[in-house]
């Protein structure tokens, strides 16, 4: 049985479909100052139970997802898998300067102390995930079928937009039987602001795809897109798992160059999102680990 937050429910559809299984009753609801309530309808004494959610912000997300786990176990759930298709705070899996907190190792003990016998998450910032975890956790990845979207040829050039995505892209060159892979290097002299320090030039190249985990506000896709198109490329796709998309991150990434962007159902997009993007579901990858 499946239950799911209220930001998840088309994903949760689909995967109890792909599953075969049914989709759980819950209740979730707002008080007047905007505390959240969760109330489980569906009978779940004695069984093994998944709880699925995506926890981007607002904060909400997560508490309805930490609620719903533990309404779940005192209602007698025996077991409780908890699915993250995005996980919210994934980026905090490491400190860069003196007197940060790694965000990741807290937001994993709330979901064990929740009541999580069990932890997925779709493709998260931290490959190693389960380091973070004192209960089994593990990553599923769905860059095969991001990939399935694009023509490959030895001639393609996979991108690293950053040294934190080095490891995808050299995966993603694996899959489309290409050796050419170029990593860029990039500051932030400020939040959300992002530049490109000077690399290897690609010369010759007339297409490339750029791999991601995420595309959050697009800056460093643009910049990304911007060296390439300086470099003579022109047909650029971008492909992340997760399309955070803030502001109005999917039509600068077009505006910039980009032919396509290719991103999964992890998380909800909206109408107008829907005409810059093509989106890849995620139900199948994940029944195939639960």
């Amino acid at each position: 049985m499946i239950f799911s937050t209220p930001i998840s429910t088309q994903l949760a559809k689909k995967i109890a479909s792909a599953a075969g299984t049914t989709s759980g009753h819950a209740e979730f609801r707002s008080f007047a100052d905007g505390e959240r309530y969760v109330r489980v309808l569906s009978n779940v004494r004695g069984r093994s139970v998944v709880a699925l959610g995506s926890t981007p912000p607002p904060a909400e997300n997560w508490i309805d997802l930490l609620f719903l786990i533990r309404a779940l176990k005192e209602n007698g759930a025996r077991r409780v898998t908890a699915v993250l298709p995005y996980l919210g705070y994934g980026r905090g899996d490491h400190v860069e300067k003196k007197g940060e907190m790694i965000a990741l190792r807290l937001v994993a003990n709330l979901l064990e102390s929740a009541g999580a016998s069990r932890v997925i998450v779709v493709d998260p910032h931290a490959a190693e995930i389960s380091r973070f975890f004192r209960v089994p956790a593990s990553a599923v990845s769905i860059l095969d079928g991001l990939l399935s979207k694009i023509e490959a040829g030895a001639d393609l050039l996979t991108v690293a937009p950053d040294r934190g995505a080095a490891e995808r892209a050299g995966r993603a060159a694996r899959i489309l039987g290409t050796n050419q892979v170029v990593v860029f290097k990039k500051i932030r002299p400020r939040p959300n602001v992002v530049r490109l320090l000077p690399g290897k030039v690609i010369r010759g190249t007339k297409s490339a795809i750029i791999v991601d985990d995420m595309i959050d506000t697009g800056g460093t896709v643009v910049a990304a897109i911007r060296r390439l198109r300086a470099s003579g490329v022109r047909n650029i796709t971008v492909a992340a798992t997760h399309g955070i998309l803030s502001r109005d991150a999917a039509k600068k990434i077009r505006l910039a160059g980009a032919a396509s962007v290719i991103v999964s159902d992890t998380l909800p997009v909206t109408e107008s999102q829907k005409r810059l993007l093509k989106i890849v579901g995620t139900a199948e990858a994940i029944v195939r680990v639960l």
